[in-house]
């Protein structure tokens, strides 16, 4: 790797440490509220990453389930990505805490594009 090319990475590593929390105080902001989901929608765009929260409270005879929609969160693909290491970090820890797998659900993907 070329000097320069060293010096900017240690420039962004410095400044990253520089950036980055060492702890993290959180507060309730008004109208803070807490639910329980278990439905999970997902749209993206070109900016965006957005969950569609809800839980199922029927399914019909006709294997229609009724969703009541709880939340909507909007965040950029990083914070996504972010988010869903940290989901998968936790479900691994739930997994070797209680000494069971968690199944996996039958979900829904579209298939996406090629390169």
């Amino acid at each position: 790797m070329p000097e320069s090319s060293k010096n900017i990475e240690t420039q962004k590593t410095e400044k990253l440490k520089q950036t980055t929390p060492q702890s993290v105080k959180f507060v309730d902001a008004p109208g803070y509220s807490s639910f329980y989901v278990n439905n999970v929608g997902l749209s993206v765009n070109q900016l965006d990453v957005v969950l569609h929260l809800g839980e199922i409270i029927d399914i019909s005879p006709e294997l229609e389930a009724t969703v009541e929609r709880r939340a909507r969160v909007t965040m950029n693909p990083a914070q996504a990505k972010a988010m869903s290491k940290v989901l998968n970090y936790a479900v691994t820890a739930y997994e070797l805490q209680s000494g069971r797998p968690v199944d996996d659900l039958p979900i829904n993907l579209p298939e996406l594009p090629a390169r």
